[in-house]
């Protein structure tokens, strides 16, 4: 090849690379662009939110407490709040105006109705929840939100117990609830809402297996522990963590439906038989409805017929049929004791009334 030619397919080659350097340089700096704004925005959103829970919640949000849910310094932190009150979202000293607090309350909607989608619809476990909705309701358009609402019929709390703003901004709050910690031994109350922050306490509340929605009683408290019969087992709690539980006490319109003396289905014998109370508010989703399809209602005869050489699972005669169910499903369903036997549940509760 001549050398004139060769210097030509040289400089081609090389304007070549030039143009599509600049390109990808172009490419990749609208790359950059787009996620440095969609990192701010998350920012402005979840600070409006944390704000928005602290006025809900009548409970004052210290600084340094914002700055570790944020993980962020001073220096952001003033950055992003100039920022919002540019925009009119904030007010001095971190007060949401009422263009803020609309702009938050979309945000906690995304959040707690993609918290119930993640329990009702999916199998991610409760300590899964909380994550994923942090990341999706960032995404999440109006169009988004409308929809989500109607595929799960409009729900008024998240799997928690925390209410889902209305698409008008109604906020409905359970009416005379209480820290499950330092309730009267004896008492009877209904679980309404699970705290899942933070992190410790709420896997603590989760190994207990509890849920909003469930029944327990009060059998002995102190300023170190509590505990509780819940659903045919005894449960004992750290006093901080019982302090994330809200309950109510007033039992009026469920008082036929309450659980007071139920074993689970699990301690059941072979060739014992029970009926089933009702299924633990733990069950969600498909599991729920699988379980339900199969005849596991409330009044259904059930009897324990065959256990596996290991144990795990046992067959269950189910309105004429056999159905294997492993522990960890019979766990979560509750019967009335064995005609036969007093059941476990029934003595605990009444040796801890005696101590109480």
């Amino acid at each position: 090849m001549s050398t004139p030619l060769l210097n030509l397919l040289v400089f081609f080659l090389l304007a070549l690379s030039l143009i599509a350097g600049w390109h990808y340089g172009r490419g990749f700096l609208r790359v950059l662009r787009r996620n440095r704004e969609f990192k701010a925005r998350v920012l402005r959103e979840d600070l409006l939110k944390h704000l928005l829970e602290s006025r809900l919640s009548a409970s004052p949000l210290p600084k340094e407490q914002l700055l570790r849910a944020l993980r962020i310094d001073e220096h952001e932190l003033r950055d992003v709040t100039q920022d919002l009150e540019a925009h009119g979202m904030l007010e001095a000293d971190l007060q949401l105006t009422s263009a803020g607090q609309t702009y938050a309350l979309r945000i906690m909607r995304a959040h707690r109705l993609y918290e119930r989608y993640l329990a009702e619809e999916t199998g991610y476990g409760e300590q899964e929840w909380h994550r994923y909705a942090d990341e999706r309701e960032h995404d999440l358009t109006e169009q988004d939100i409308a929809g989500l609402a109607r595929k799960l019929g409009n729900p008024t709390h998240d799997p928690h117990g925390d209410p889902i703003p209305a698409q008008d901004g109604f906020v409905t709050y359970h009416e005379n609830s209480h820290a499950l910690a330092g309730l009267v031994p004896g008492q009877l109350v209904r679980i309404v809402h699970v705290e899942d922050e933070p992190e410790a306490l709420y896997a603590e509340l989760v190994a207990a297996g509890l849920a909003s929605g469930q029944y327990v009683r009060v059998l002995h408290a102190d300023d170190q522990h509590v505990r509780l019969s819940c659903e045919g087992r005894e449960v004992r709690l750290s006093y901080r963590a019982a302090e994330n539980v809200t309950v109510v006490a007033d039992l009026r319109e469920d008082e036929h439906a309450v659980p007071e003396h139920g074993v689970t289905l699990s301690s059941l014998q072979p060739g014992q038989h029970a009926r089933v109370i009702s299924l633990s508010q733990r069950l969600r989703g498909s599991e729920r409805r699988r379980l339900l399809d199969l005849g596991l209602l409330p009044g259904t005869d059930i009897s324990a017929e065959l256990r596996s050489p290991g144990g795990d699972p046992v067959a269950y005669d189910i309105r004429g049929s056999l159905i294997a169910l492993r522990r960890k499903q019979a766990d979560l369903i509750l019967v009335e004791p064995p005609a036969d036997d007093n059941g476990p549940g029934t003595s605990n509760v009444i040796e801890s009334n005696n101590e109480s």
